[in-house]
């Protein structure tokens, strides 16, 4: 399958005519020769492998990637028989030899990945660095955006994959949303940002679901609301306000059981919801579902029972 990139994520292409590279295969490569130093010295390998391959569309305004089988070059030093330093890949073209494109860098160190792995498009620009220790990712994942500088999102991993970080930016550099993962669940403290640096949201999560306090902010700072869930259920409302900091009733959620009050914009009460250990009590029917006062644009309105803002879907 062929994916392309804009501002919006990875999809497929439909209806996209793209000229894609053709790079050499072992059936092409009788003219490339291997490097094996007696000892320590330079090295070169060739080895044929499936290879993700990202480039630009004509516009150079998005990435586009291919998955292709092709005989990836592999040049570095050895030492005592072992990959040590910076490795660089490359892939040769098939319609002339002395055409190369480096796609990536690995760092070894006694034969195992220490350091970067950085990815790279057939143009040469930085598409990814991942970060590793004896094998494992342990530090710092990203990726960019076409110009290659740009954070377009960021894992910072500790130990392997299971246990991680992950953190997106919006186009001005700010972080957009901060999600903790343990076991391949969310698990911490999730965090969303308005595109100005403000907090918009945090929540405690654990194994995936809402438990904990939540807290809501308006694009000025300001609190407004502050509650606390427990296995994903609405548990305590702690307190509700209105933009400019006055304080207003929240409702009697307590310990699963209560009420919560919505406002309208103009702080006039919209809906009170009633809460049976932690579930709400299905409404009348065509009562008007409710949202918080002084909602102003890109604030998040009111999500159900364990929902999280920001969630991978």
């Amino acid at each position: 399958m062929t994916l392309i990139f804009g501002l919006t994520g990875w999809s497929a292409v439909k209806g996209q005519q793209i000229d894609f590279r053709r790079f050499v295969n072992d059936e092409d490569a009788a003219e490339l020769k291997a490097v094996k130093p007696a000892g320590d010295g330079f090295s070169r390998t060739y080895e044929l492998v499936p290879v993700q391959v990202y480039d630009l569309d004509a516009d150079s305004t998005a990435y586009v990637m291919s998955r292709q089988m092709a005989l990836l070059c592999a040049e570095g030093r050895l030492k005592d028989n072992k990959r040590e330093g910076v490795f660089s890949f490359y892939l040769t073209d098939k319609e002339d030899q002395n055409k190369r494109y480096k796609v990536w860098e690995q760092t070894f160190a006694n034969d195992k990945l220490n350091g970067q792995w950085r990815t790279y498009t057939l143009r040469g620009g930085l598409v990814r660095i991942q970060t590793y220790k004896n094998d494992s990712l342990n530090g710092v994942t990203r990726t960019y955006w076409i110009d290659g500088k740009s954070i377009m999102d960021e894992r910072e991993y500790f130990d392997g994959r299971d246990k991680f970080i992950q953190r997106t930016f919006f186009r001005n550099g700010k972080t957009e949303s901060e999600m903790p993962y343990d076991n391949g669940k969310l698990s911490g403290t999730v965090r969303r940002f308005y595109e100005t640096g403000v907090l918009q949201e945090m929540q405690q999560v654990q194994n995936g679901v809402a438990d904990g306090v939540r807290r809501l902010y308006y694009p000025n700072g300001q609190l407004w609301i502050d509650q606390v869930f427990k296995a994903g259920r609405n548990w305590e409302m702690k307190g509700n306000y209105s933009q400019e900091g006055l304080r207003r009733k929240a409702g009697t959620l307590h310990n699963g059981n209560g009420t919560i009050i919505y406002y309208n914009e103009d702080g006039t009460v919209r809906e009170v919801k009633t809460f049976v250990n932690g579930a709400p009590v299905r409404a009348p029917a065509g009562a008007p579902a409710g949202a918080p006062a002084g909602t102003p644009a890109g604030t998040p309105t009111e999500t159900p029972a364990g929902t999280l803002l920001g969630a991978p879907k």
